[in-house]
């Protein structure tokens, strides 16, 4: 949650301000008349903070004024205490919050307490002059700002983007530069992962003969603690009208890069038939990228047990590694079922079939098989018939499909009955379904066994000659 207080600087402070710095202004406006236009530069740094600043940078400014909180309206010389939606990274070291003036800088602070007593009406040249209380600041457009005239607005602020490549916008609406008659708007925005510092100017050409046009009466620029005796600070302009309208700023650190940390929970158990989805392909990355899963989203397994894994590639491979996770995922079977109808002949032999099993969800096999056998021959006739009582052990496994083939299911299964109306009879059976047409693609084998010594009484295996054999799944 973001959290707000206001820090007002007294009106007798501002009156004096005023009187003090009202010749001041009237120099700096009539040696901005005189003096030659100044050329932005193209880049500056790095810093020994290793902080390097360009304005080749894409201006993408994102009026947030519509949607975004706003504080500070109506204030002039004032602060307010945000509290940052992420960790963010300057000079090195992590801050959660900031002290955001109306004066069109922002501190970064450790304690709410540090944003009090902020008198910052007078921007200063930083390679002599610190800021006041010597805080770590971002500096967009320091300058004499005021929300206190007609027309002003307010500084808004809002949060956009997923856990790990989020923005905080800060931005500056209509703020009235001291005795400008319009205003300027323009916003700081700080990323996360990045920690790049970006500056966009949406409307600060004031025109032609307002000193404060353009920055002509502010600093712009970014510092550390003791900046000016540790290097660690980049002034873009002081007091220069060199940032033009709808135009952006971006300080970028460069070090080392870093190892991302992907964090993936151990998915739970799908059955066999359940396409890999976002319930298992849900790994999260602290830093902007793309994740890439193998096997990827929609593939079916089946039953056993697999490694999925995932391939991180950072959107900024200068700060950050790629990097990869596995977790242990098990396929459970999905319980089976398969049916047949036909017959399988050999030279002289019928063997005529009808079968169902299948298993329940609980592990229980269920199902029946009946067998008739009849001679081919000129004495035609049967010669036995066997009835299951009793079906068990089903083991139904699967052939992955070849190009432009289906996969074969086989089911194998054990069980007893009739042979002849004779009880205790055994039976092994195993069944294919290598799609359609069942015939001469689908096999059928079976092995009947007498109990007294266990002999052979009738048996047969191969492709079907009549019917099908289907096979499906029982959700």
């Amino acid at each position: 949650m973001v959290t707000a207080m206001m820090n007002l600087t007294l009106e007798p402070i501002v009156i004096v301000r005023r009187l003090i710095t009202a010749p001041a202004r009237a120099i700096a406006a009539a040696l901005v008349l005189l003096a030659p236009m100044v050329a932005a530069a193209a880049t500056r740094g790095p810093d020994t903070g290793g902080y390097t600043a360009t304005d080749a940078v894409v201006y993408s400014f994102v009026d947030i004024a519509s949607g975004g909180a706003s504080i500070l309206a109506g204030a002039d010389d004032a602060t307010a205490l945000l509290t940052l939606p992420f960790t963010f990274s300057f000079y090195g070291t992590g801050y959660t919050q900031v002290c955001v003036s109306s004066n069109g800088a922002v501190y970064f602070v450790t304690s709410s307490g540090a944003c009090n007593g902020i008198v910052d009406f007078a921007n200063t040249d930083l390679t002599t002059t610190s800021v006041p209380g010597d805080l770590p600041a971002v500096l967009p457009f320091w300058s004499d700002l005021t929300f206190q005239v007609p027309g002003a607005g307010a500084v808004f602020y809002q949060s956009s983007g997923a856990p790990g490549a989020r923005k905080f916008v800060i931005q500056w609406d209509n703020a009235f530069p001291q005795g400008s008659p319009n205003p300027v708007t323009f916003q700081l925005v700080l990323s996360e992962g990045t920690n790049r510092v970006l500056f966009q100017y949406k409307s600060v050409d004031l025109g032609d003969g307002n000193p404060a046009s353009k920055g002509g009466q502010a600093t712009i620029g970014i510092r550390n603690v003791n900046g000016a005796t540790t290097g660690q600070q980049i002034q873009w302009s002081f007091d220069a009208s060199v940032v033009p309208a709808e135009s952006a700023l971006a300080f970028t650190v460069h070090s080392a890069p870093v190892q991302p940390v992907i964090t993936w929970a151990n998915p739970a158990p799908i059955r066999e038939g359940s396409p890999l989805g976002s319930a298992q392909l849900n790994a999260t990355v602290n830093a902007p990228g793309t994740l890439t899963y193998t096997p990827p989203a929609g593939t079916l397994l089946d039953s056993g047990e697999y490694e999925l894994t995932v391939a991180f590639t950072p959107a900024d491979s200068s700060n950050y590694f790629p990097a990869t996770a596995t977790v242990p995922l098990t396929v459970n079977t999905t319980p089976g079922r398969i049916a047949g109808n036909g017959s399988t002949d050999t030279s002289t032999l019928r063997y005529a079939f009808s079968f169902l099993v299948y298993e329940q969800a609980s592990g229980v096999e269920r199902g029946s098989l009946t067998l008739e056998v009849e001679r081919l021959t000129r004495r035609r006739g049967r010669v036995g018939r066997f009835d299951s009582t009793h079906i068990e052990q089903v083991v139904f496994s699967k052939t992955p499909p070849a190009a432009k083939n289906p996969a074969v299911t086989t089911a194998t299964f054990i069980g007893l009955g009739l042979w002849n109306g004779e009880w205790g009879y055994s039976f092994t059976a195993e069944v294919t379904d290598a799609g359609a047409p069942g015939a001469k693609r689908d096999r059928f084998t079976i092995t009947i066994r007498s109990p007294e010594d266990g002999a052979v009484v009738a048996t047969v295996s191969g492709p079907i000659t009549a019917g099908e054999i289907q096979s499906g799944r029982r959700r």
